[in-house]
């Protein structure tokens, strides 16, 4: 992916470029992100069925579950913004123009 954006900045060097490149970017970083979180969340799991004495705000404490969640949240808010910047401002067609032309 990060080949991709890359490539789409070299392609197009105007900002049309620079909002695909970072609409990829953060696309990246919230799989990446939803990867972390899941592993997080299959570690606490396994430690609950396996130590049964602790409860899940233990275990949220121990394995800084909020933060990551935070972290997880906010990678989708970056994308989301990336997103309608692309959607509201049209760069898909212009960038579609700008190939024909």
């Amino acid at each position: 992916m990060k080949r991709v954006a890359t490539e789409i900045s070299f392609l197009f060097k105007n900002k049309y470029g620079l909002a695909l490149h970072d609409f990829i970017v953060c696309y990246q970083n919230v799989l990446l992100e939803m990867y972390k979180y899941q592993i997080l969340s299959d570690m606490m799991r396994n430690n609950k069925q396996f130590f049964n004495k602790k409860t899940y705000k233990e275990l949220q404490k121990e394995y800084g579950e909020l933060n990551h969640r935070t972290e997880l949240y906010k990678s989708f808010d970056k994308l989301k913004a990336s997103y309608n910047k692309i959607i509201d401002e049209k760069i898909i067609d212009k960038i579609k123009k700008e190939m024909r032309l």
